[in-house]
């Protein structure tokens, strides 16, 4: 349980976000120019931070890169892999809303878009694209979640996992 709390803590300044309305940094915002995203899990301390995950652009591809530690948790997993792949599709931060792209509500016990966020995915005008993951046990299945709450939401298929 403990755990689980110095997580929540911890997302509070996941991806950018004060935790306390300080000023907020905004993340890079996507497509990558190639049409691609590599999903990865890093070991907690890759980043500067107590963040949970980044999205990042690195030459023409997208990065989400989320700590391994959360693939223990599928829903934190996937909400914060589904926040980082909302960066990718060009989806800024939301906050106040509670919803996948208010970095701050990590306490939200699902991964369902609010309108407003279903309304970016069905109106995102891209291509679809084409995600790589990672070989870490879980990063897969916690991927796939997450892209299929992005998809869904958007009728069809906006992100795929290769």
């Amino acid at each position: 349980m403990r755990y689980l709390a110095l997580l929540a803590c911890a997302f509070l300044v996941a991806c950018g976000g004060s935790g306390g309305g300080g000023v907020e940094t905004s993340p890079p915002l996507g497509p990558p120019p190639s049409g691609v995203v590599y999903v990865q899990a890093v070991p907690p301390g890759t980043f500067p931070d107590a963040r949970l995950g980044e999205y990042r652009e690195i030459g023409p591809d997208g990065y989400v890169r989320v700590r391994d530690d959360l693939l223990g948790n599928h829903m934190l997993a996937t909400r914060t892999i589904a926040h980082e792949l909302g960066h990718a599709l060009g989806f800024d931060h939301r906050p106040g809303t509670g919803c996948i792209m208010d970095q701050d509500a990590y306490q939200t016990p699902n991964v369902i878009p609010c309108p407003a966020e279903a309304s970016l995915a069905v109106n995102y005008p891209g291509v679809t694209l084409a995600v790589y993951v990672g070989l870490t046990p879980d990063l897969l299945t916690r991927t796939n979640s997450a892209v299929s709450v992005w998809n869904q939401a958007a009728g069809r298929t906006i992100l795929a996992v290769q």
